[in-house]
């Protein structure tokens, strides 16, 4: 398991008690049976290392490099920040073969002047690519996909991003909001389409 662990920096003892102002890194502790947790000696991400000075690398998700080699290298991902929650803070990532030493990727994997993006969280899908989804400070939960792992690309928050020649989304509202036994939904795209549907 991988945490974060917060701490005073220099000249302000408050520590958790003054966010802007608090050191986090990354930690780890192993477990025989998933109840019993044990912490292990040294830290695996430091500020430092992650490229915030003495402010914060925090959040981590860790996953296999490629999912179909679990027992491959893994990779980290995680928030870092390099002073107050105002300032622009992005998500980067290490990568390990031991889970114990880490080695950072070069550059960022999101970052956007005036966003503040913590807690990436990784899901592999069938098509081999990864996606990312985070919360983006002010805006909410957006997702991101990629095919290595490091750049990753915004996806459209709907199929009707791309066009709608040719394309009709439909959607179960009643599915959504779990309402048993109702049927409620609606459909869009495509002019043509919509209209055939409505005769």
């Amino acid at each position: 398991m991988y945490y974060s662990q917060m701490l005073p920096r220099p000249g302000f003892p408050a520590g958790a008690n003054d966010y802007d102002n608090a050191s986090t890194r990354i930690l780890s502790a192993y477990s025989a049976d998933g109840a019993i947790w044990t912490p292990e000696a040294g830290v695996r991400m430091s500020p430092e290392e992650a490229g915030a000075g003495e402010f914060r690398a925090v959040s981590s998700e860790v996953v296999p490099v490629d999912d179909r080699r679990p027992s491959q290298k893994l990779r980290m991902y995680f928030e870092c920040c390099a002073g107050a929650q105002t300032e622009t803070n992005f998500i980067r990532s290490a990568t390990s073969t031991d889970g114990i030493h880490w080695i950072m990727d070069p550059g960022d994997r999101v970052s956007t002047p005036g966003h503040n993006f913590s807690s990436p969280r990784i899901v592999f899908l069938e098509d081999g690519r990864c996606r990312m989804y985070l919360y983006d400070r002010g805006r909410g939960i957006i997702s991101l996909v990629s095919r290595d792992g490091l750049e990753f690309a915004p996806e459209p928050a709907t199929i009707l991003s791309s066009g709608t020649e040719g394309v009709l989304a439909v959607h179960s509202v009643s599915k959504r909001s779990n309402l048993a036994g109702m049927r409620v939904g609606f459909y869009a795209g495509d002019a043509d389409l919509v209209e055939f549907l409505v005769e």
